[in-house]
């Protein structure tokens, strides 16, 4: 299943602590960014931090713009803002302001006792955003090939599909889906699977055929 080309130019949003392994997820949202054609948003948040809930240095956004064209590309079309306040909601919050159909962030370790209870900054994102969020956690080698999709037949995992295939549109997608043969301690698993896998593979075929007529894919 391949998904179709991009029909209009879509913005990428960057979330980037500039820590040293930021530039992995820096990389991939500029190769998002050049296949969706649309200009990349780079926005890192200074989070109020001590007693006095002050801020710290504040990251010079038109110098972390600089690196960036120097590192990629100086024709890149990128802007770079700097928020204050709480990463997770001003991330979000970028991303709807400027429409974006992705954000990019690596997975930051929980480092704060709030964190380690509430959550990470990427995984908060994760659960809050409406937005298709892609965790880097490696360094760009090219433009995405083979894309796997957990598929339980669901409405939910078919909007899944749908929006990886639009931020992901020149990658092939392979449907995975694992059944269980339910109460195996109380019947017999020889009898019952080929029963439980007929039924899979019919939903799968029901599930394919209705994706048959979507254009995004």
């Amino acid at each position: 299943m391949a998904a179709s080309q991009p029909h209009h130019a879509r913005a990428v949003l960057l979330a980037t602590d500039l820590s040293a392994r930021a530039d992995r997820a820096e990389g991939r949202a500029v190769e998002r960014a050049a296949s969706l054609g649309g200009p990349l948003h780079v926005v890192t948040v200074v989070e109020p931090a001590g007693e006095d809930r002050t801020l710290g240095d504040v990251p010079d956004a038109q110098a972390i713009e600089a690196e960036l064209r120097e590192t990629y590309s100086s024709d890149l079309p990128l802007r770079v803002t700097v928020e204050s306040g709480v990463a997770w909601s001003k991330i979000i919050d970028a991303a709807r302001a400027h429409t974006c159909a992705l954000i990019v962030l690596g997975p930051a370790e929980p480092r704060s006792l709030p964190e380690k209870l509430l959550g990470s900054t990427a995984e908060r994102v994760v659960h809050a955003a409406t937005t298709p969020v892609l965790i880097v956690r490696r360094r760009a080698r090219g433009p995405y090939g083979q894309v796997a999709v957990a598929t339980d037949f669901s409405p939910t995992s078919r909007h899944a599909l749908l929006a990886a295939a639009e931020v992901l549109p020149e990658a092939d997608f392979r449907l995975v889906h694992a059944y269980r043969v339910p109460f195996t301690g109380f019947l017999s698993r020889e009898t019952n699977e080929p029963e439980v896998q007929r039924q899979a593979a019919s939903d799968l075929k029901d599930f394919m055929a209705a994706l048959e007529t979507e254009p995004k894919l």
